[in-house]
């Protein structure tokens, strides 16, 4: 079993949430995809529910590259989006 270990960062912004899918171990991006925490941030702190519906797609199936598939549909919603 993992240990739980908080980074102490909060992504306030899309823009955020991209530099941190940059810098977080892959084991703790799978984790927040799995405990729909990246859904929820888009949807309740962004207030963007077409990108926090397209990420709980995200939730529903076996992602192998989640920091891409991730990336991917953010840029899909925003276009290129820099880090």
């Amino acid at each position: 079993m993992r240990a739980e270990r908080p980074t102490g960062r909060r992504a306030r912004s899309i823009q955020d949430l991209l530099s941190a899918l940059a810098e977080l171990p892959d084991d703790v991006v799978h984790d927040h995809l799995v405990r729909e925490d990246f859904r929820r941030r888009v949807e309740d702190v962004f207030g963007d529910h077409e990108l926090g519906g397209a990420i709980g797609c995200l939730e529903q199936g076996h992602v192998l590259h989640v920091r891409d598939a991730l990336r991917r549909v953010i840029g899909d919603r925003y276009g290129e989006v820099p880090v």
